[in-house]
């Protein structure tokens, strides 16, 4: 039997009320030269059971059970134990549309590394809420420089999910870097950068082929990003070169000072005054103060420039936003 055309990744944990409507999604693909390999990474529920079953039903379903390691580690085992000459990534509680497989398969064979398509935010009922938008929707990007300047830029998007890529992009090392440095927020994002140093000619195509449910209880939701974390994700793209590339000089500025300004606003995170100096550096820079007024209102950054102003306010929104929209819980805090 000779390999199939796509691998479907499903990394699973403790998904037991969504993982059949996730399985279901590509059992009912027009497409039908596919694999899937559901990776139980140590689920404590029925996961890891409903998966056993699926794998009864239908021989194009493989299970791989290990001990839990997070979500990369599951992809990485998925990748390891799959033979598709292209990759899928979906996560267990989402769903891809009846004709998601096709279109990805028909684009994609047409000569590119990567096609990209649409995601829809969608609630548990399965009614769309809004399609995910980014600066570039339909477009053909070629280049390395070009490709990686505009996924760092966020002109695409930066998800794993809703997309199809060239087996040969990946390898275990991709993984296992964001692995050893503890990636657990913005990991997608990443490794579309770790190997976008392979890439030549992406899609991006306006299609929604993926359905993202909106969970309040998921990682994104129950988590933040410290400074300390931040850093981290730099460190691995220095050690990549992507952070020295120079058409990414300005990039690299706006997404420093807007993350931090974001740290400003996050009631966990506190006043950290050492950062607001160095924002308040990079802003007296007119070509930094330029870059950032495109993005952050005037007004804001005004307010930002006068000090006791500006952490009497910050301290106020963070106290409003702690008491009225978490109810006095706190988020766990990425360091």
């Amino acid at each position: 039997m000779s390999n199939p055309e796509i691998s479907v990744l499903i990394p699973v944990y403790n998904v037991e009320k969504y993982l059949s409507r996730c399985i279901d999604s590509v059992l009912a693909q027009d497409f039908t030269d596919w694999e899937v390999i559901l990776v139980d990474d140590g689920s404590p529920d029925g996961s890891g059971a409903i998966c056993d079953e699926y794998a009864k039903k239908d021989t194009r379903i493989k299970v791989v059970h290990k001990k839990n390691g997070g979500l990369i580690s599951a992809r990485r085992e998925g990748f390891v134990n799959s033979k598709g000459k292209y990759l899928v990534f979906l996560d267990s509680d989402d769903t891809l549309t009846r004709n998601a497989l096709g279109i990805l398969h028909n684009n994609i064979i047409k000569g590119f590394d990567v096609v990209k398509a649409g995601v829809a935010r969608t609630d548990n009922n399965g009614e769309i809420i809004r399609k995910e938008k980014f600066k570039i929707e339909e477009a053909i990007i070629e280049g390395q420089e070009n490709i990686i300047e505009k996924i760092f830029s966020g002109e695409t998007a930066p998800y794993l999910c809703g997309s199809i890529y060239k087996r040969e992009l990946f390898s275990s090392e991709v993984f296992n870097k964001s692995i050893n440095a503890k990636i657990s927020r913005g990991e997608d994002w990443v490794t579309n950068l770790l190997i976008a140093k392979d890439m030549n000619r992406i899609l991006c195509i306006k299609d929604i082929i993926y359905n993202y449910y909106i969970n309040e209880e998921s990682i994104t939701s129950s988590q933040i990003t410290s400074s300390e974390y931040l850093e981290r994700v730099d460190d691995i793209l220095r050690n990549e070169g992507i952070m020295a590339m120079p058409c990414l000089k300005d990039v690299i500025i706006i997404r420093y000072c807007l993350e931090r300004i974001k740290a400003f606003m996050t009631p966990e995170l506190g006043f950290n005054y050492k950062e607001y100096i160095q924002i308040k550096k990079l802003l007296s820079n007119s070509h930094n103060y330029q870059l950032i007024k495109e993005r952050v209102n005037p007004n804001y950054i005004r307010l930002f420039n006068c000090m006791p102003l500006y952490y009497i306010y910050s301290r106020l929104y963070c106290f409003i936003f702690y008491v009225f929209k978490l109810h006095c819980k706190s988020r766990r805090i990425l360091k």
